[in-house]
């Protein structure tokens, strides 16, 4: 494959822009960017039919489907500029499927988990801090 393609940008005069086909995409499990050629790039297949296998008390899957039907009505700006996105804080013992359970409502909300382990960010409230301001 050609390193330059020829293109006419303006008044029809001909110049040559680089074609690289190297692509810098952030993984969500190693929490770093890579270099891929385009060529191993293809859309994600969500799987929809995740929460069919997911079992959770009734009270949860309904709180759950009501944060992730109308994302819109919860990422709305009160505030200008002061809403991001939704952020889930689950809390339980190990095993109980804290994980497994935010997996499953990023495939239905069509959306990427990003998963930040507490080891990871700190133990003192300005480490934690620094640490969530590096990471959004």
């Amino acid at each position: 494959k050609a390193a330059f393609v020829e293109s006419r940008l303006f008044d029809d005069d001909p110049a040559a822009i680089p074609d690289h086909p190297l692509l810098r995409v952030f993984d969500l499990a190693t929490h770093e960017f890579l270099w891929v050629h385009s060529d191993q790039m293809e859309p994600y297949q969500y799987d929809l039919t995740l929460s069919d296998k997911l079992i959770l008390p009734k009270t949860h899957r309904d709180l759950l489907d009501v944060l992730t039907t109308n994302l819109d009505a919860f990422t709305a700006d009160i505030i200008e500029g002061k809403s991001a996105g939704n952020v889930i804080l689950a809390k339980g013992i190990p095993g109980v499927g804290k994980t497994l359970t935010a997996e499953v409502y990023s495939e239905l909300i069509k959306r990427p988990l990003y998963s930040i382990h507490s080891g990871t960010i700190g133990t003192t409230a300005e480490d934690i801090e620094k640490s969530l301001r590096e990471v959004f």
